[in-house]
């Protein structure tokens, strides 16, 4: 009987660690953190673009583009695309 309880809080601490270290804690209020998602994805190929380089007009072009070669879901580029235009030069 204990050892069920202590699996069991043991599975529930590693999902916990997973979610925690995987940054899904957003996914549950429903919000994704775009700068997060911007940072983990965009900068494997490119050096960190500051949101001020472009318009939101120009931002709307280089994630739709990038969104299929970086395999973001349509949750990930809408979050990035919000985070981009809220801090770029418009």
């Amino acid at each position: 009987m204990r050892l069920a309880k202590t699996s069991l809080g043991r599975a529930i601490i590693g999902a916990i660690v997973v979610v925690s270290l995987f940054g899904v804690t957003a996914a549950f209020s429903g919000e994704m953190d775009g700068a997060r998602v911007f940072r983990n994805n965009c900068t494997k190929c490119h050096n960190e673009r500051s949101p001020m380089e472009k318009t939101d007009k120009e931002w709307r072009v280089v994630v739709t583009h990038m969104r299929t070669i970086a395999l973001l879901t349509a949750k990930e580029s809408r979050a990035v695309l919000k985070y981009l235009q809220a801090n770029n030069r418009d």
